[in-house]
């Protein structure tokens, strides 16, 4: 090929074979300047749309999906080629080097993995499907690998960065650098370090900062995403998804990531998420130290291990699930605080077993506060209302809680409660909800919902994808765990403590309001609840005698 004159050639092996000849001559920075080169020669445009088609057919994306998910297929495929498409020439011409220093033989798994490295926001979509344990094995097993992949940034450039954030800070506190990153996610990276403390101490701790570059990649992709939403919804007939809104799914990547990388956001976080869980119980959340930066959370360092890989006892194991439903479910969501915060990502990466305590139990670390999120005490009494429709199978509360907790501008005409009592009916039929606890049962309702183009809170599709996520590291740790019955002695003993509070209320009926008692569950509900359980109790004895009965006949 001349190269003074570049041109693509027009069949996919030979711009393979192309590609490969550059790579196995050039280094990678003259790869990427001939590729910009010839992108000058043919006109960006033209040069940006073959460019992502060669590497969608490279990668052949679609091939990483299990049968099972085949009908996925083609949105995965058209969603990576318009993102692609649209990055500038220098970007793109990065990735294709990178794919072109690749073995031949590399699979579609490997490749696909290595773009996503450079995509924040489909490294952290991968991140986000990776915590459903109802996921395809394999597929599961793909997309965990984004978790532990190898740090790429010098350690050199590291330091010459917190140096230059920190300052004389570095002096003051004797700060000595690690010698190597301890973990890199999809936008930042965390190192560690010691320091010397007021009264002499030496302690530990962690820097997290962004990945060198991460901010322009994140600008260019987020600007991208609401115009992949309009590109999706024009092909929706494409694809199995039928009324699901794009523009809120990218809308949740995008605060994903805009978190992620607002490191003074994350430091108030930690600064909440520490006082809530100070002295109350086993959890720890690192200390937020003084001398962060808006460019550099400095904190303590919590050790442990990875709560599912710790090497403890059938029984310890059982004893961790238990705390962690309490700390990360039962804590925020019955807490007499106004607005409690909860984790939005605790995934076994996240929660650490560290030593135990004096009474023989692990202390549990809560680590990467960067997607957390609050649920107002209204909300909170909804969903518990919404919960015990479902325990009583009573399809008009469950509805009416749904539309209390839509954001919806319709969710109370007649249209909106037709278009919801025909989506329930379709959800609850199925066999994930029909095979889920009473917790579950209602996340999987909202999650239906959602997919379905009903709209809620951000913050309670969050702690959706919270359940779900901690869901899987419960079954994990103890596969026999029963977290609707752990609600319920939790409940059965916050319900004592209630007495006088329900007592007073027979008096005053006004002071009768869910949002009253901690439980969130009001003495007319309690009432309604007892009435039907108590039908189910004399129905299941009649069936029960009656059967006798015949049998006896017989």
């Amino acid at each position: 090929m001349n190269m003074t004159s570049p041109s693509l050639p027009f069949d996919l092996d030979g711009r393979k074979k192309f590609l490969r000849h550059l790579s196995e001559t050039l280094s990678r920075v003259d790869v990427e300047a001939r590729l910009t080169a010839m992108a000058d020669a043919v006109g960006h445009d033209r040069f940006r749309k073959q460019a992502a088609d060669d590497i969608v057919a490279i990668l052949r994306p679609a091939d990483v999906l299990p049968r099972v998910y085949g009908g996925y297929r083609q949105v995965v495929t058209d969603g990576i080629r318009f993102i692609l498409s649209r990055l500038p020439v220098e970007r793109i011409s990065r990735l294709m080097a990178d794919q072109a220093r690749l073995s031949p033989e590399t699979p579609a798994g490997a490749r696909l993995l290595m773009l996503a490295r450079h995509l924040p926001t489909l490294h952290k979509l991968g991140q986000i499907i990776a915590r459903n344990r109802h996921l395809d094995p394999s597929l599961k097993n793909w997309l965990v690998a984004l978790e532990h992949a190898p740090c790429t940034v010098p350690m050199d450039d590291i330091i010459e960065r917190i140096q230059a954030a920190l300052g004389e800070d570095i002096a003051r506190y004797d700060i000595r650098i690690g010698s190597a990153p301890i973990a890199e996610a999809s936008v930042g990276l965390a190192v560690p370090f010691t320091f010397v403390r007021e009264d002499g101490t030496r302690r530990r701790g962690v820097f997290k900062m962004l990945r060198p570059g991460v901010e322009s990649c994140l600008r260019e992709e987020l600007d991208l995403l609401p115009e992949l939403a309009g590109y999706l919804d024009a092909r929706r007939h494409r694809y199995p998804l039928k009324h699901l809104h794009f523009a809120d799914v990218f809308q949740d990547i995008r605060s994903a990531l805009m978190e992620e990388a607002d490191l003074s956001g994350e430091q108030k976080k930690l600064k909440a998420a520490f006082r809530f869980y100070h002295d109350r119980g086993p959890a720890r959340v690192p200390t937020l130290y003084p001398f962060s930066t808006p460019e550099i959370t400095a904190m303590a360092f919590l050790g442990g291990e990875k709560i599912t890989e710790a090497c403890t006892t059938p029984e310890d194991r059982r004893r961790l699930a238990e705390d962690l439903f309490r700390i990360l479910i039962w804590r925020p969501l019955f807490s007499p605080d106004p607005r409690p915060p909860f984790h939005g990502d605790p995934h076994a990466g996240n929660l650490l077993a560290q030593c135990r305590d004096i009474t023989g139990s692990f202390r549990l670390g809560l680590i990467d506060w960067s997607l957390s999120g609050t649920l107002p005490r209204d909300k909170r009494s909804r969903l518990i209302f919404t919960m015990l429709g479902i325990l009583m199978a009573a399809r008009d509360r469950i509805s009416q809680g749904i539309q209390d907790l839509s954001v919806d501008d319709d969710r109370y005409t007649p249209a909106f409660r037709s278009r919801l009592d025909r989506a329930i009916d379709t959800i609850t039929a199925d066999n994930r909800y029909l095979t889920g606890g009473i917790a579950g049962k209602t996340f999987v309702l909202l999650d239906g919902l959602a997919l379905e183009g009903f709209r809620f809170p951000s913050d309670l599709l969050l702690f959706r994808k919270a359940f779900f996520t901690l869901e899987g590291v419960l079954f994990d740790l103890c596969p026999a765990f029963d977290l609707d019955k752990a609600m319920a002695g939790e409940m059965a003993l916050l319900m004592m403590t209630e007495g006088p509070q329900r007592w007073a209320a027979w008096s005053f009926p006004f002071m009768d309001r869910p949002e009253n008692y901690r439980s969130l569950i009001s003495n007319l509900d309690l009432r309604i609840l007892a009435q039907h359980l108590m039908t189910l109790f004399f129905q299941q004895g009649t069936a029960m005698m009656t059967g006798l009965w015949t049998a006896a006949g017989d």
